[in-house]
């Protein structure tokens, strides 16, 4: 159990950041963006975010193995790096799988900040990071506060994803705490 609640643990924070992060970095790139380009890759990722989690964890199945698309890519073909990184590529298809409801709550939120705002703190010279930090962060502060809250209940109750890709394994490397349950409860009655 404690192992599950640690794995738990880093798979929630792990996915939190990376869909906050990802999703932020999206929603300003598509912001300043030409039209096409902003149709084009907010569908791909909003197409991503709606796919089921167990197509997606298949689309990541099949292209984490020995032979999978990763492999080609990086020319290591015999490499299985669902095996050799099982968490970490859990992780990442759980990210992939939420990124686009960060993205879209997250440019909403910024089309919605004042331009007087950004306007102001460029008259007084401030640098874009003093910008972000100092008027972007503040105004976003609720939404990516409920981005969050939402990312992690969903990355809590990702079971399908998981278990399609690994089962909780190998061994129990993927092994976090709604496959915990379901192995006590269904394959060792342990209700």
């Amino acid at each position: 159990f404690i192992a599950s609640l640690r794995l738990t643990a880093f798979f929630v924070v792990g996915s939190i950041i990376g869909v906050v992060v990802i999703g932020y970095g999206l929603a300003t790139l598509l912001q300043r963006a030409q039209t096409w380009i902003r149709v084009i890759v907010g569908g791909v990722v909003v197409i991503a975010w709606m796919m089921p989690a167990i197509t997606a964890g298949m689309t990541w199945y099949a292209s984490t193995t020995a032979g999978g698309t990763f492999a080609t890519l990086t020319g290591l073909n015999q490499s299985d790096f669902l095996s050799s990184q099982p968490l970490f590529i859990v992780t990442m298809a759980n990210i992939w799988s939420q990124t686009g409801f960060a993205m879209l709550v997250i440019g909403a939120a910024l089309r919605n900040i004042p331009s007087e705002i950004l306007e102001a703190a460029i008259v007084e010279n401030a640098s874009p990071w003093q910008r972000f930090r100092l008027v972007t962060l503040p105004i976003l502060r609720p939404t990516i506060t409920a981005v969050v809250l939402l990312v992690a209940l969903l990355s809590l109750a990702n079971f399908s994803l998981i278990y399609v890709m690994t089962q909780g394994g190998p061994g129990n490397a993927t092994n976090i705490l709604p496959l915990y349950s379901h192995q006590q409860a269904f394959q060792f009655n342990n209700l």
